[in-house]
């Protein structure tokens, strides 16, 4: 993958091992599409939820909002590998992992 918006593209998990961000967050996967579209899926109580988020980077920001001129949400962002991501919101980090079979 070339760019960092690339390579960001794909379904990531929460890792289940991030103890701190599941008792935040959940049980979380975020879809980042080439279309500049984000799925944000929750699964909670036998229940799923999604919220769809359009989304743009800059540098190393993940600027979300519902729709355009709605409140942005500035999600910091780095790779610690190919299949690892650590967002930061509000002082909370948390660990994504690629879900290789669906990427």
């Amino acid at each position: 993958m070339n760019s960092i918006a690339e390579k960001l593209i794909g379904r990531w998990h929460i890792d289940k091992e991030d103890r701190n961000a599941l008792k935040q967050m959940g049980n979380v996967t975020v879809v980042f599409d080439s279309d500049k579209l984000m799925r944000y899926i929750t699964f909670e109580k036998g229940s799923i939820q999604i919220t769809s988020l359009e989304y743009r980077i800059e540098k190393d920001v993940i600027i979300s909002s519902i729709s355009p001129g709605s409140t942005e949400e500035h999600t910091k962002f780095n790779f610690d590998n190919d299949n690892t991501i650590i967002l930061e919101s509000d002082g909370l980090k948390s660990k994504f992992i690629r879900d290789i079979l669906q990427s």
